[in-house]
């Protein structure tokens, strides 16, 4: 089982460097910067704890997106409306960065697995 407290520094210490490397000038900045730290979460989870303890953080995301939306929750992946690059209320947080790693998750299954994945990161950043 993963520790709160070891979770929350680890957590803490991929935003700090993502945002070193990847600036936030926009709102899809913002849901590669999630997607990318929520993915790599996962991956830390599965290789620490155990491929089941990994599998079960991203089905705890998944069912977060799902039930999120089941009560209305929805966001543009992509927007060129100014006003939603600073719409950040906790639900909002919470559905973003879960979906933005269930879409990371998607995209890794369809590019190949998880190497394909690691490279395409590393052109992000």
């Amino acid at each position: 089982q993963e520790s709160s407290a070891h979770m929350i520094l680890m957590t803490a210490y991929l935003y700090s460097w993502m945002k070193t490397s990847l600036p936030l000038l926009s709102h899809e900045c913002k849901f590669i910067m999630h997607g990318t730290i929520g993915y790599l979460l996962n991956i830390y989870v599965a290789e620490v704890f155990g491929e089941d303890e990994g599998k079960y953080r991203y089905q705890k995301q998944y069912d977060t997106v799902i039930e999120l939306e089941k009560q209305g929750m929805t966001a543009p992946l992509v927007t060129f409306f100014p006003e939603y690059y600073e719409t950040f209320t906790l639900m909002y947080g919470q559905y973003m960065s879960c979906k933005a790693t269930v879409i990371f998750h998607l995209i890794e299954s369809n590019i190949g697995g998880r190497e394909s994945m690691r490279a395409a990161i590393k052109q992000i950043i």
